[in-house]
């Protein structure tokens, strides 16, 4: 399995369809999020480290458990996974929906939130006497104060912004016709005159040619704004700039939200907490994996310990239904039953080695067809 940073079809959440009320909700659920876990699980995990006994340690791992089973299905873990650009690619190469448990190692303080859409924040105008400074000073890393700033320059809109950085960006002729306008600005700033230079070494370059009837200057202007509309089409089929207005402030609402859930798991990063959860969460797994073996053990010849039932076989029998839900509350049936087949396996070949001979000339699986899935 492995994690990337770039999304997923399947869970794919797509802002740019959203309205004001689903966006609110979603910071909702991020809020949700970071609470339960920094006012319950950090808690939780607290008290299950100063717990004695066994008795104390089972409804400690209970507690976690239920917990983290409350934070895994939420949807805060679709859209922080979404924010974050996390994805979680299979052994087979397939897109799998990333758990809370697949995000908590990975998380770290340079993980930034980012909306599909870019949202410019401008350029630092500081007064004269701090540029003079940075002109003069090739180390530039040094403390500027409130007061000697102006502000921050906005030349452009987010919506043409992100058009001139697909631009500057893309691997196509968009990107050589961009750097020709600006350096054609550039020569009439500096008052230079552009030359064509032929690619035959028999003619001589001509200043301010007249290219198909316009002079460079209208040419290379018309060329930028052909690309410039071709760039811009590909960017609203692709549908990045959201219905609701990308300047909402809304938005920054959901970012920070999902900053501090980012931050909430950080603070389960301390005191070696996330080891303590994978050693609650493998006792828990090892745990429903033999309550399985033993209940489908007392229920032979209708059972048989290498094949794992279906929910609906297993709740028939007493006591099943008890087990349903434990079920449930481990990953869900389809990941259970693949961990269990893939224990199961494991325990009777550990078992063949140390049993009688009768049993090695028997076999391990007794004639049970059975699938690892």
């Amino acid at each position: 399995m492995t994690l990337d940073s770039h999304r997923s079809d399947k869970y794919y959440l797509d802002f740019s369809e959203l309205e004001q009320k689903t966006v609110e909700e979603n910071i909702d659920e991020l809020v949700a999020c970071s609470s339960l876990i920094r006012n319950k699980l950090l808690d939780a995990l607290i008290l299950y480290s100063g717990l004695k006994g066994a008795k104390g340690a089972e409804v400690g791992s209970m507690l976690i458990n239920t917990l983290i089973e409350q934070i895994d299905n939420s949807k805060a873990i679709d859209i922080f996974s979404k924010l974050f650009g996390i994805e979680k690619t299979n052994n087979q190469g397939q897109k799998e929906r990333a758990t809370f448990l697949d995000i908590l190692p990975i998380v770290n303080q340079k993980l930034t939130a980012n909306l599909p859409w870019t949202n410019e924040s401008g350029f630092l105008l500081f007064n004269e006497n701090v540029e003079k400074v940075l002109r003069e000073r090739d180390d530039v890393s040094m403390k500027i104060e409130k007061s000697d700033v102006h502000g921050k320059l906005k030349p452009l809109d987010t919506y043409h912004d992100l058009v001139i950085k697909e631009m500057q960006t893309s691997n196509n002729r968009s990107k050589d016709i961009f750097h020709m306008f600006i350096n054609m600005k550039l020569a009439e700033k500096f008052n230079c005159k552009p030359k064509l230079i032929p690619l035959e070494n028999s003619k001589e370059a001509k200043e301010n040619p007249v290219i198909e009837g316009k002079n460079i200057e209208s040419y290379i202007e018309d060329l930028f704004d052909k690309y410039y509309e071709q760039t811009k089409s590909s960017i609203e089929k692709k549908g990045i700039m959201p219905k609701l207005s990308n300047e909402n402030k809304v938005w920054d609402s959901l970012l920070n939200a999902a900053k501090e859930l980012r931050d909430a798991m950080l603070s389960l990063h301390q005191k070696d907490y996330i080891d303590l959860i994978r050693k609650v969460m493998e006792d828990s797994k090892k745990k429903i994996l033999q309550e399985i073996r033993k209940f489908l053990k007392s229920n032979k010849p209708k059972f048989h310990e290498m094949s794992l039932p279906t929910l609906e076989e297993i709740s028939s029998i007493k006591g099943g239904y008890g087990l349903v839900k434990r079920i449930s509350s481990n990953g869900g049936y389809m990941q259970v039953k693949k961990d269990y087949l893939a224990w199961i396996i494991k325990e009777k070949i550990k078992e063949e080695s140390v049993d009688s001979p009768e049993n090695s000339k028997k076999g391990i699986y007794d004639s049970h067809a059975y699938t690892v899935d």
